[in-house]
């Protein structure tokens, strides 16, 4: 039989890297929520595909916005807590809303900005796991 050793570095190795990009994560999910919160109250100019949209935070809007939201709590807790686990729960929720926020949720040019700052949430949620 063969038996292969794997160890993960030490954590005083690991920490300034997964403070770095904890920290970069944070800072784009500050801008992504000053995105939601000016989409939502309604904040935003103009319109992307229909000019004569009757409400500009929809339904539909407002609830995918409101999740995300909610899902970024679920960050805070997986670096509370340390774990992977909750922090790949984390980073699948946010797949899921960045793929419903693509084809349900752009109207204007600020829905644009907010559904592409997940992309650079989920590449570093997961770097960060990777790292843990």
């Amino acid at each position: 039989p063969i038996v292969v050793y794997t160890s993960l570095s030490e954590r005083e190795v690991l920490l300034p890297e997964i403070a770095k990009r904890g920290l970069a994560l944070l800072l784009i999910l500050a801008l992504q929520m000053v995105c939601i919160i000016v989409i939502l109250t309604g904040g935003e100019a103009g319109q992307l595909f229909v000019e004569d949209e009757p409400r500009t935070p929809n339904q539909i809007q407002v609830m995918l916005y409101s999740a995300q939201m909610l899902v970024q709590l679920i960050f805070l807790l997986a670096m509370y807590f340390w774990s992977p686990d909750i922090l790949k729960f984390y980073t699948v929720l946010c797949q899921l809303l960045f793929v419903l926020m693509a084809a349900l949720a752009i109207r204007s040019p600020l829905d644009l900005v907010a559904c592409s700052l997940s992309v650079p949430l989920i590449l570093l949620s997961d770097a960060i796991r990777h790292l843990m």
